[in-house]
């Protein structure tokens, strides 16, 4: 049986196991801890970057503004036991833009007017900035329909992901074990 990871859903997330091929679960296992968890969030980045890049498909498909599309990405981290990685998915930090109101609506600036703006007249500037926003596209309000983007992203690659936590934790395996010798 090849190596998978086996990811197990609950109601506040996904899991994973590995299991598979017992060689390398029983390589994966004699590793240092160190080594362990540097494989284990090279391979959730791995999977990450799968849902992150299907995300910012449908992103642009469902209309939503390019700096929530820009500003989709992820931010792996360890679990408070440390024996796991996880990854957040979402609008990272860092892509507040000033908006003005023109002829087509609302528009975010680019970085550089936003300081000049912000710079002339501090007081009068809007903020736009999709950490705050996204989860009102993703879920919709009472005046509003939902776009969902992340979970659609998430359940159409779940296969992908999977697969792709697999062999990177393969491949970080493979490459420990062959300089220790």
């Amino acid at each position: 049986m090849p190596f998978g990871v086996k990811l197990v859903h609950s109601v506040a997330g996904g899991r994973a196991s590995l299991e598979g091929d017992v060689e390398l679960v029983r390589k994966f296992d004699a590793l240092p801890r160190k080594l362990a968890r540097k494989a284990l969030k090279a391979g959730v980045r791995a999977g990450g970057k799968i849902v992150v890049d299907r995300a910012k498909e449908f992103a642009e498909r469902s209309k939503v503004t390019g700096l929530t599309q820009k500003s989709l990405g992820q931010k792996p981290y360890a679990w408070k036991n440390k024996e796991g990685y996880g990854t957040v998915i979402g609008a990272q930090k860092g892509f507040r833009r000033a908006q003005v109101r023109g002829r087509d609506g609302l528009k975010a600036l680019s970085k550089k007017k936003t300081a000049a703006l912000v710079a002339a007249s501090p007081t009068k500037v809007k903020f736009r900035n999709p950490v705050n926003t996204l989860h009102l596209v993703e879920l919709g309000t009472e005046h509003s329909a939902a776009k969902p983007i992340l979970r659609p992203a998430l359940d159409s690659t779940r296969g992908q992901v999977v697969a792709a936590i697999a062999t990177e934790v393969r491949k970080q395996i493979e490459a420990i074990t062959v300089t220790s010798k």
